[in-house]
């Protein structure tokens, strides 16, 4: 894998750069173990990707060789819901879902969620972008701020090991889709998710964890992405 990082940073214009954050900086030195003219790719929020040399190993200064706009998008806008689940997963459908192309993402506070945030957290912005680092898409996925399943729209698909049998062609140009706690839905839940004329669909017969089914919803929606 080439080396990339993800700065904070607009780089279509930018012709030199001097890092500051010290994360980064740990990366350079530690990871990387980037030597004076050596290069690397720095991806800018912008979503262009530059080619920096190493030109000052002191001041951390580098110098742009090339740049290029990111070009790939995916099949589909999916706006996601998923429940606060363990942080621990719950981070890591963040990070994989931003590497499979997801084009929103909306936490929902359900009534068996472990845990819960009214927020967006930084640590959880700064997980989405470094994603961007591993996938070539042309674009930064937003994240909404965390709402409750009163709140959802209408006509979402839910995915449900007992509904109906998934079929992309349900699905159109952009989508919702709602993954559930890791307790499930309660049945006071599922009486709203009803009144919402929520389209329950199903990935098969095995019982999937919440991140895991999100990963395979945004797989057969978005791939192959050309």
């Amino acid at each position: 894998m080439k080396r990339k990082i993800f700065i904070d940073t607009d780089l279509s214009e930018v012709e030199i750069i001097k890092i500051t954050d010290k994360d980064i900086i740990e990366r350079i030195k530690k990871v990387y173990k980037l030597k004076p003219q050596d290069t690397i790719i720095f991806v800018g929020k912008d979503l262009t990707e530059g080619i920096f040399i190493f030109k000052d190993p002191k001041n951390f200064i580098f110098q742009k060789i090339k740049s290029y706009q990111r070009k790939v998008f995916p099949k589909r806008l999916v706006n996601l819901y998923i429940s606060f689940i363990k942080k621990e997963n719950f981070e890591l459908a963040l990070r994989k879902c931003s590497e499979l192309g997801v084009y929103k993402i909306t936490p929902v506070i359900c009534e068996r969620s472990p845990w819960r945030s009214e927020k967006i957290s930084e640590r959880w912005i700064k997980i989405i972008k470094t994603a961007l680092e591993v996938s070539e898409w042309g674009f930064l996925p937003i994240l909404e701020n965390p709402i409750f399943l009163k709140d959802l729209p209408k006509n979402i698909f839910v995915l449900d090991k007992n509904g109906k049998v998934f079929d992309e062609k349900l699905f159109k140009n952009e989508t919702n889709v709602l993954i559930g706690p890791e307790g499930g839905f309660s049945e006071k839940e599922l009486k709203l998710l009803e009144e919402k004329e929520a389209i329950f669909i199903s990935l098969g017969r095995v019982t999937l964890r919440s991140e895991t089914a999100a990963f395979v919803i945004l797989s057969l929606l978005n791939f192959p992405c050309w």
